[in-house]
């Protein structure tokens, strides 16, 4: 009974731990990373009053490009809830799409280098961009979308998670 435990079971459990602690390391620091470039991302639109949307050239974009190549931040997902939720509201709130295509209003995925993606399952980021009106005057707040997910090593990306962050309501 001196050896219950084999060297080779041993040696299992010590790593299976390490990886274990190492998942949890790297998913508390994407969670805060995602959380801090989230974060920037909103005060940068806030403080532009808004953008428009579909300038991959505008200052706003390239600011938050900027603010994601500071963090290193290099997370992907899927924007497909934005756009059912978006659908839900324009057709809740009688918003004409082509209405909304010239308000520019809508889901924005876009890349990495702030382009806008045509898959909506490869963004590193969302912006959702609604139309609020109030009689005659219409302002617009946006939601950011951000992704962080837990990278066990050898295992690469287990699951991915979302953060949502919201602006106040603005004129742009």
């Amino acid at each position: 009974m001196k050896e219950s435990i084999g060297s080779t079971q041993l040696y299992i459990i010590v790593i299976t731990m390490v990886l274990l602690f190492t998942g949890i390391l790297a998913f508390a620091m994407n969670r805060a990373n995602a959380f801090a470039v989230k974060n920037q991302i909103v005060s940068i639109i806030e403080a532009n009053d808004g953008y428009a949307a579909n300038d991959p050239n505008s200052p706003v974009i390239e600011s938050i490009v900027k603010a994601m190549a500071e963090k290193q931040y290099n997370q992907l997902g899927s924007c497909e809830k934005e756009e059912e939720m978006f659908k839900t509201y324009s057709q809740k709130h009688l918003l004409d799409m082509e209405e909304a295509e010239k308000k520019k209003v809508g889901v924005f995925y876009y890349k990495r280098d702030g382009s806008e993606s045509a898959d909506v399952n490869s963004a590193a980021f969302c912006v959702v961009k609604t139309p609020v009106t109030n009689g005659d005057v219409t302002r617009y707040y946006y939601r950011v979308v951000i992704f962080y997910s837990i990278d066990v090593p050898i295992l690469k990306t287990l699951l991915t998670f979302r953060d949502i962050g919201e602006t106040k309501i603005l004129n742009n």
